[in-house]
């Protein structure tokens, strides 16, 4: 409808050019043969695919977050902004995480700082922003940093080939197969899980 006036506006000024009815028939035909080419390509594109979709998990912490929620009661779990929204979806509502995906929106502008210096122990404020938000678990990328790295305070209670798990040592040795109490939720940064 829209097109129309546009064609005849064209064709009118174009008569020099389209003045056999041949010509015509041929450019009209070369159109109606691209519209239905481009049709069928995206018909078969959108609605007719051969290729199976695959989605892999090898980037997120499945394993590991499935071990948490399996041995632990709960707690806060100190992550770092790419796990963060996965592991809030896998946890919730036992675990408060530290930061996800909705760090603009949601969190304070010195959380992400914060975090990011509690995962990195060569961080010069690793001790202080770590005793801020004072978390239950870390989950660490295994490639980035190893878990003798952190003081010892943290016992690693799980590890896989991507990603290991921390605990808050206590008094007595970590039993990593045995559940153990919940924990109450006590930090700010852990607050806006939900």
């Amino acid at each position: 409808i829209y097109i129309a006036p546009q064609i005849d506006y064209f064709w009118e000024n174009q008569k020099s050019l389209f003045s056999s009815i041949k010509l015509k028939r041929v450019c009209i035909l070369s159109a109606v043969f691209c519209m239905i080419f481009f049709w069928i390509l995206s018909f078969k594109t959108i609605f007719i695919r051969n290729d199976k979709f695959l989605l892999s998990f090898d980037s997120y912490p499945v394993n590991a977050l499935n071990w948490l929620k399996q041995y632990r009661e709960g707690g806060d779990l100190l992550v770092d902004f790419n796990n963060g929204s996965f592991a809030l979806w896998r946890l919730y509502p036992d675990f408060k995480i530290s930061l996800d995906g909705r760090y603009e929106e949601v969190y304070e502008d010195h959380t992400l700082v914060s975090v990011n210096c509690a995962m990195n122990p060569s961080c010069p404020e690793h001790l202080n922003s770590l005793s801020l938000i004072n978390p239950h678990f870390i989950l660490v990328l295994t490639k980035t940093i190893s878990s003798n790295k952190f003081d010892s305070n943290w016992s690693e209670i799980y590890r896989d080939d991507s990603f290991f798990i921390l605990e808050k040592s206590s008094k007595k040795e970590s039993q990593p197969l045995m559940p153990i109490r919940r924990l109450k939720d006590s930090d700010h940064i852990f607050s806006a899980s939900f």
